[in-house]
């Protein structure tokens, strides 16, 4: 509880710190700052034990893994940096319903359903990552995701069959209008 008593905390900054395992920090937050750290997240809960919805914009410059679940919590993300990251665990960021910008420069491996379920999805960027498995930028049913209309992928290992699959919602119209990869490995991997 180290910032228990931060009521009215608007923006948050973290230099450098090592592992960051979880943060008790109140909904007043709005932006979430993290320069260099060791991996994000227990692997098994998020970082934070209540709701994020006020919180819009996390940048992260340098950190290790990011575990499973880390921010499941963080209803109100709009966009995610991450500069430079270690792997994406499995649903890392999943059930963003407002998140409606991804910009990855230099991940590892992105875990099944680490993006799943991010309905407002309009941009994603990656500059070079691993592996991406399945479900990765999916909704978890049929016509989930209404929107997502540029990926842009520089070099990334092998891409799963299913992990950009239901990003369009046809009753909307919805798809993927403009997609480069510039190299990566197989394609429809499983």
């Amino acid at each position: 509880n180290a910032f228990a008593s931060c009521f009215n905390m608007k923006s948050m900054t973290i230099t450098k710190s090592g592992d960051i395992a979880g943060l008790a920090l109140y909904n007043s937050l709005e932006t979430l700052k993290i320069g260099e750290c060791g991996d994000i997240g227990d692997g098994v809960n998020p970082i934070v034990s209540g709701t994020m919805s006020k919180l819009k914009d996390l940048t992260i410059e340098k950190c290790g893994d990011i575990q499973a679940d880390a921010f499941g919590r963080f209803s109100g993300l709009e966009t995610v940096t991450i500069i430079n990251g270690g792997d994406i665990g499995e649903g890392a960021f999943s059930g963003l319903s407002n998140l409606t910008e991804i910009s990855l420069g230099t991940v590892g491996d992105i875990g099944k359903d680490a993006f799943g379920s991010c309905s407002a999805l309009k941009v994603l960027t990656i500059g070079t990552c691993g592996d991406i498995a399945n479900g990765a930028f999916s909704p978890k049913q049929s016509g989930g995701n209404n929107g997502v209309k540029t990926v842009v992928i520089g070099t990334c290992g092998d891409i799963s069959s299913s992990a950009f699959a239901n990003t369009a919602n046809f009753s909307r119209r919805g798809e993927i209008v403009t997609l480069t990869i510039g190299e990566c490995g197989a394609i429809g991997s499983s």
